[in-house]
């Protein structure tokens, strides 16, 4: 044991000794951790519940280590994290589980100081993370493994990101029946995107396009592909963010067309997309400390029960959706409503009680898009879903030390009952407090010599 940290401090100097030593430019060294144990009282989270069934308690918790490294001509992250419920395994076990995994390793190498390409296991996150977003608050967080060629220049910036997908490092000439041409992970098999985004004075815009290719494959009992088609969804609108005096005002509008892929009968076959997202947020600053906002978010959906043939559901790709929808998360983090769209109005008030102390009430009022039928061809339900209270504050003791929570709760309709179960009679709440810790453990700076 002791010979083991001898090898990896050596190894560890000598690679700290090898970059110091590169001639002439500006370098940077960092090293930090993070350990974020969050407790949940659940009573209806995702979910209504029912009348008896007992809250729930559990502590989750997140570690991560990063390494950066930062110079003129290259740039490198990686992060390890482990992921686990506070006792989810026995004390003194031989096998801990699959919990601990390679969050993020990527290099980003800068052809010019305007023009770089980053390659690896990369966070992808643009604008108010409503497309695109790291999705922190799941503790796995959200990682993409994909190229990135990046240009920025006063004030301009441009992302052209291309990813392609397998199952394993098992690939050779892809032959019919070759079971490795079938892509079984539930995640998209190529993609393509370009974001372009521009800073000005008091206002930012940015343009996005995605092009998600998903492989609708058919697979026999011999676990053989029968036959296999690629079906391409596209993503594409803009997000703007204006400041008028006291105001701040965020606009986004996204359209999806394309293909995506539907079982039918076990089999995947492809089918028509056209969806819609528009959202509005106002938030006005009556002072330094005290400010209200303001919104509207409207995503299209489908008929339930209905004989639609198109999906007019919009699928928010990959963004921070707890964000957004309220904290419950009983929309889109991860968590279906059948697709019946939502339109959320929601109003609230922020204030701040001294530079350590700051808290938020929000109220959602949540309502479908499409027509809930009660059966092919049945009466028609209410479109008014529920109404959602969100109680959070923030509070930070010390630097790299952070502790927030919050009290929600669920008014819900008979409505969300037919979409997810569950009494609307019963109370449905949630209680949490999370601290996340994140000290600097180490860092080192070296100045670019004349």
């Amino acid at each position: 044991m002791k010979r083991n940290f001898t090898v990896k401090s050596f190894s560890f100097s000598l690679l700290f000794f090898l970059i110091i030593s590169l001639p002439s430019f500006a370098q940077e060294i960092k090293i930090d951790a993070q350990l974020r144990p969050r407790g949940e009282m659940r009573h209806g989270v995702f979910s209504l519940v029912d009348k008896d069934q007992d809250a729930i308690f559990g502590v989750t918790q997140r570690a991560r280590i990063n390494f950066h490294y930062d110079s003129e001509k290259i740039k490198i992250g990686f992060s390890v994290q482990d992921v686990r419920t506070w006792g989810d395994t026995q004390q003194a076990a031989l096998n801990d589980g699959a919990r601990t995994a390679i969050a993020r390793a990527w290099a980003e190498v800068f052809f010019l100081p305007s023009f770089s390409l980053k390659l690896g296991r990369q966070a992808i996150s643009y604008d108010d993370e409503r497309i695109f977003g790291a999705l922190d608050w799941a503790n796995q967080g959200r990682f993409h493994d994909a190229g990135i060629f990046r240009f920025s220049k006063n004030g301009f910036k441009a992302d052209l990101g291309l990813a392609f997908n397998r199952n394993s490092q098992a690939f050779g000439t892809p032959v019919d029946g070759d079971v490795d041409s079938y892509y079984n992970v539930n995640n998209y098999k190529n993609m393509q995107y370009l974001w372009l985004h521009k800073d000005w004075e008091t206002l930012k815009l940015s343009l996005l396009f995605i092009n998600n290719g998903y492989q609708a494959s058919n697979v026999n009992a011999n676990n053989t592909v029968t036959d296999s088609t690629n079906v391409y969804t596209q993503t594409y609108g803009f997000y703007l963010e204006k400041e008028i005096g006291n105001l701040d005002i965020d606009v986004s509008f996204y359209i999806q067309s394309g293909e995506d892929r539907v079982a039918q009968n076990n089999v995947w076959v492809p089918r028509d997309v056209s969806a819609y997202l528009w959202a509005i947020w106002l938030k006005y600053h009556f002072t330094k400390k005290f400010n209200v906002h303001i919104g509207s978010d409207y995503l299209s959906g489908t008929e339930l029960n209905g004989n639609e043939t198109k999906n007019k559901s919009f699928n928010p790709s990959f963004g921070t959706n707890h964000k957004f929808y309220g904290i419950m998360d009983y929309f889109y983090a991860g968590n279906g409503h059948r697709n019946v769209g939502l339109w959320d109005a929601h109003i609230g008030a922020g204030y701040t009680f001294s530079k350590k102390f700051k808290a938020d009430l929000t109220v959602h009022n949540f309502t479908s898009t499409a027509q809930i039928l009660q059966s092919v061809g049945g009466a028609k339900e209410d479109d008014q879903l529920g109404t959602e209270f969100d109680l959070t504050f923030g509070y930070n003791p010390t630097k790299g030390v952070a502790i927030i929570g919050g009290y929600s709760q669920m008014v819900a309709s008979t409505t969300m009952e037919t979409l997810k179960g569950g009494d609307s009679n019963a109370t449905q709440n949630w209680l949490w407090a999370q601290v996340n810790i994140n000290p600097t453990i180490f860092k080192w700076k070296k100045k670019k010599e004349k």
